[in-house]
């Protein structure tokens, strides 16, 4: 963590392995994983989050992003390999899938993946449909999904991700261009 020019490791002193950093709010909570999985570390405590449980089961949860007012969104794999996502408010946990979203099998990933959230509870993410098509997207929290397709991604938009949204509402990801992978923000 850099705060002006000071410059904090972040790392439970306890583990060995390797420490990921991925988001941080206003309030200093730091959202990152570790060998013991994810983790918030508020107030100089790490804080491990639990898996989210589908249908009784734990499958791979992974948590991407945090607001100021604490809530996280992520995704998980279900039983059928289908990447769905989620927003934990506390204890609870919401499903969160674009309607278009596929369960894909022979190699294909398929399905929702949340990225980012903003303090107004707007989401960001991505999706992959069952013809391999990956289209990025702004979720309002409520049950609106709209496609973000890069003009300048190949084949009209596919390989759009979103991985950020600021308060304003811009956004930023990658996109593939069929040459190779672009980063942009948008205005």
């Amino acid at each position: 963590m850099r705060d002006g020019g000071i410059y904090t490791m972040i790392g439970n002193p306890d583990l060995y392995g390797d420490t990921w950093v991925f988001e941080i709010n206003n309030s200093g909570d730091i959202l990152g994983s570790n060998d013991n999985g994810y983790f918030l570390r508020t107030g100089g405590a790490y804080v491990y989050l639990e898996d989210y449980e589908y249908l009784g089961e734990a499958y791979s949860t992974h948590y991407t992003g945090i607001n100021n007012a604490g809530l996280l969104v992520g995704y998980f794999e279900d039983i059928n390999g289908r990447s769905r996502g989620f927003i934990k408010d506390g204890n609870l946990f919401t499903v969160a899938d674009h309607p278009e979203a596929s369960v894909c099998g022979g190699g294909i990933q398929c399905g929702t993946w949340l990225a980012g959230i903003n303090n107004f509870g707007q989401v960001v993410g991505a999706y992959g449909s069952s013809d391999g098509v990956y289209l990025g997207f702004v979720y309002d929290g409520d049950a609106n999904f709209t496609e973000i397709a890069n003009p300048d991604a190949a084949d009209n938009g596919e390989g759009t991700y979103i991985f950020g949204i600021n308060n304003s509402g811009r956004i930023a990801g990658w996109f593939d261009d069929g040459d190779r992978i672009r980063g942009f923000l948008s205005e």
